[in-house]
């Protein structure tokens, strides 16, 4: 039996580096590298691998010794079955570093075999597209896309060539359909785009059409498989088993089989690399099998090896039949030779269009011949950015008077082409072109939710960290103010029948009494105050630090047709529900055991979760309006302080200014400390003391409760809306 290794050498059998074993058991243990200092292949196979004699993974170092000693035993006692055991270790070692090398370096053997079938040939012609600025009752224009013209053929791969503010993420965005003009977003787009031969919008083909962003927006305890399964389960619509090969066929044409289980990671949380991540991204979006597949510099921040990897799959997947278009920045030699298109931009403007071995000739024929065995990527780069403007404007005239000929028929030569965005847009799902019973739709609203809590849920279990310090904050918050208000409560309800001991023994007056009665009734009331606070800020902290790191996932998938905004906000609300329902149970449950509070204990624990979701629904709405996650802080405070200002707690609300008073009625906390007042003090003697100084009405109990309903619901709409603004703003 012989096997070929992935760099084409054949390899001998596995069978070639068993020692042979002696008669003598202890030279066994030496023939089979078990010594002490000896390193043979199965020993390095141990101490990488860990496997035990058995096949199975020990779970630590220890357990890795004792296997090893396992194994000396096992050499010793039973020289000639561990001698069997030994030959089909090595052989299944071999065979798995041969297919690890293998999968390696081809990137999957079965490469994008349903992709291809209905392949598009995009052409466009004097793309333009400008924006303006208003500044003193002035209008200044600004051009990033001046009369781009060229095409990108089905079965190669499309580079987009120039330095930075060239236009390259630009084009792309309008060529794959994600830039939308008008007088809101103060853009105006003009040209025209051909596909299959027909003048199309691109944002009517965007179900055909896969966008890779350049940041790897993924949710960091998912693994690449549960990745593209989320994306399946919601973006296709068919058999079960055809999408699990579809996966599949995906994880191996890609290179991620022996990474398919390990979780995607960041810079917080240890998962693949930078070169896996990528290709992981790239397979979220090709689960539709697209026609046209656009990256934005997809070998960003990577390596020179994984972004070859990277634009190997590329090369492949435009070999199966795809339209490949990406933005490279820097691409190395190795990179640039994989290239089958170039198309370079300059200021906004076409410096050459044409094959990647045609480029060198053309340079050179224009007077800029490009040294021997220099890169010609950084060639044309460096001579964008050095040469003066005068003889860029030369080449660009060049260039366009060359291929001033090259129309498509029908179209006039020179000037605006009109409008480009008039055709209806729209994610209108198709039947997959390769033959298969899956199509590419979007899922009903039940779907879309049922699959995002789930893995909502399966973020928040995995993220223990984040979960251990926020529930054990909440119990330490609880322990330290419990401790702080020890026995309030009780003290209240001993009260009354200390009064006559205080009245004889203490000769303390009737007035007294009754004023130090009040001041007890104050540190209780301060109490619960201070509970609701807790319960407030437990709630709220978490997710006004969580969401906006999360929201650039919403913003990709949204913008992808995965889901809608609705069915995302109600399952981040529905996940957080069950959280602040523990967190206020752990937070009430110290302090009412530690406090001795008196009100009923499920009445209290209702309030409180009703005052933690109202929190959660403000702090969501925080985090969807803000622009950056950074400025969540700011704004967190300046919406939270109030609500303690205005709750009446530290000043009646009757001596605040008129003019803020009406501020009070946004204070979510001001109904909650007062439902929790009105429960706490219930049987409490001499409540109406306390109720009258606090402005606590008994009998708007409802009122209050509503009040907070409402507060919950107008949040809620208010953070949906503001979020639905984000996705539409973002192309």
């Amino acid at each position: 039996m012989e096997l070929s290794s992935p760099l084409g050498k054949s390899t001998a059998g596995a069978h070639a580096n068993v020692p042979v074993l002696e008669e003598d058991p202890l030279q066994n243990i030496d023939a089979l590298g078990l010594s002490a200092g000896c390193e043979t292949p199965y020993t390095r196979q141990i101490s990488d691998e860990t496997y035990d004699q058995f096949g199975e993974v020990p779970s630590s170092s220890s357990d890795c010794r004792r296997a090893r000693w396992w194994q000396r035993c096992a050499a010793y006692c039973f020289p000639r079955q561990f001698a069997h055991l030994r030959d089909k270790r090595q052989t299944l070692s071999t065979t798995t570093r041969i297919d690890e090398k293998s999968e390696e370096w081809c990137v999957g053997q079965s490469r994008f075999t349903s992709f291809g079938h209905g392949s598009l040939e995009l052409r466009w012609r004097q793309l333009s597209l400008g924006t303006w600025q208003t500044s003193q009752n002035k209008e200044k224009s600004i051009q990033i896309l001046k009369g781009v013209s060229g095409t990108a053929k089905s079965g190669q791969l499309t580079c987009i060539l120039g330095p930075s503010g060239s236009g390259k993420t630009t084009l792309l965005n309008v060529l794959a359909g994600r830039q939308s003009g008008g007088n809101k977003r103060k853009i105006r787009i003009t040209g025209q785009v051909w596909a299959a031969g027909q003048q199309i919008d691109p944002r009517a083909i965007r179900s055909r059409i896969a966008y890779v962003m350049q940041k790897d927006e993924m949710f960091a305890t998912a693994t690449p498989r549960e990745a593209l399964k989320f994306s399946a389960a919601l973006r296709l619509s068919g058999p079960r088993e055809n999408r699990h090969e579809l996966i599949s066929e995906l994880l191996g044409s890609l290179g991620l089989l022996r990474c398919a289980d390990t979780y995607i990671g960041n810079a917080v949380i240890n998962g693949l690399s930078g070169g896996q991540r990528k290709r992981t991204a790239i397979g979220v979006e090709l689960i539709t099998q697209p026609d046209i597949v656009c990256l934005d510099e997809p070998t960003s921040g990577l390596d020179s090896f994984a972004a070859y990897q990277v634009v190997r799959v590329l090369k492949d997947l435009a070999g199966a039949g795809c339209t490949v278009i990406c933005t490279l920045h820097q691409p190395s030699s190795e990179i640039f030779a994989l290239v089958d298109h170039v198309i370079c931009l300059c200021s906004g403007h076409c410096l050459y269009e044409g094959g990647r071995e045609q480029m060198v000739v053309y340079f050179a024929n224009a007077g800029y011949r490009c040294p021997i065995g220099f890169n010609p990527a950084d060639f044309a780069i460096f001579l964008m950015q050095t040469e003066p403007r005068d003889r860029l404007d030369k080449m660009i005239e060049r260039w366009a008077a060359e291929n001033h000929e090259q129309l498509p028929g029908g179209m006039q030569k020179g000037g605006w082409l009109g409008e480009l965005c008039q055709t209806p847009h729209g994610r209108q799902a198709r039947r997959n072109p390769s033959g298969s019973e899956l199509r590419v739709t979007q899922k009903s609203f039940c779907k879309q939710l049922s699959q995002l809590i789930r893995r909502e849920l399966r973020s928040v279990a995995r993220d223990r960290t984040t979960m251990t310090v926020r529930f054990c904050l909440s119990g330490l918050l609880a322990i330290l103010f419990g401790l702080v208000f020890q026995g309030v409560g009780r003290t209240i309800i001993e009260e009354e029948q200390q009064a006559i001991f205080d009245l004889r023994w203490t000769g303390l007056s009737d007035e007294e009494v009754r004023h130090m009665r009040l001041r007890k009734l104050e540190w209780h009331f301060n109490a619960l105050v201070q509970v609701a606070m807790v319960a407030m800020f437990s709630a709220s902290q978490p997710v006004i630090l969580a969401f906006p790191l999360e929201r650039a996932v919403f913003l990709r998938e949204h913008t992808s047709g995965t889901y809608n905004v609705l069915p995302y906000y109600l399952s981040k609300m529905a996940v957080e529900v069950p959280l602040v329902l523990v967190q206020s149970l752990l937070t009430l449950g110290v302090c009412y055991l530690v406090m001795c509070l008196n009100g009923d204990f499920g009445a209290l624990l209702c309030t409180m979760v009703l005052l933690s979701v109202c929190s959660v629904s403000i702090a969501l709405a925080i985090s969807c309006a803000v622009r950056q996650p950074r400025d969540t802080g700011a704004i967190g405070t300046l919406i939270f302080v109030p609500q303690m200002l205005f709750s009446g707690v530290f000043i009646p609300v009757s001596h605040i200014p008129g003019y803020l008073r009406w501020m009070q009625y946004c204070s979510f906390l001001q109904y909650a400390i007062k439902v929790l007042g009105i429960i706490e003090f219930r049987h409490v003697p001499h409540r109406e003391v306390l109720l009258e100084t606090e402005d606590i009405n008994e009998e708007n109990l409802l009122i209050y409760l509503g009040l907070l309903c409402f507060l919950v619901i107008s949040f809620s709409i208010l953070g949906i809306e503001m979020l639905r603004q984000k996705a539409r703003h973002l192309f």
